[in-house]
């Protein structure tokens, strides 16, 4: 009866968009999900950068210093998802500082997820 679940799995997601394989480890899934999308975003090119992170009345160098500020969100974004994909640790230490930088990855994504358009 094993051999059924993957045949399962595959008419939920025929029909439903997903399986419920999906959702074992649906933090898993949603990075890989996301992970790709946000590369192909850093790599384009954008129109702007938040605008929460911008002076309005700011110089040409102002608006430079936003936009290595946003790329630098962007790469914390990218390397914090990356690492929950990877979920491979040498040590307990390093367990603890990777899941540092994957909260960070999930707060920032939070705080600017209205900001991810061109």
């Amino acid at each position: 009866m094993l051999f059924l679940k993957p045949i399962r799995w595959f008419f939920q997601k025929l029909f439903r968009g997903y399986s419920r394989m999906d959702l074992w480890s649906l933090d898993y899934h949603l990075a890989e999900l996301i992970l790709p999308r946000l590369i192909a975003f850093k790599k384009m090119k954008r129109n702007g950068v938040p605008g929460v992170l911008c002076k309005f009345d700011g110089t040409d160098q102002d608006f430079k210093n936003e936009s290595q500020e946003w790329e630098s969100i962007l790469d914390r974004m990218i390397l914090g998802f990356q690492l929950l994909i990877d979920d491979d640790y040498s040590s307990v230490e390093e367990l603890i500082e990777n899941e540092k930088k994957i909260q960070e990855a999930i707060d920032l994504l939070a705080k600017y997820f209205r900001a991810l358009w061109d």
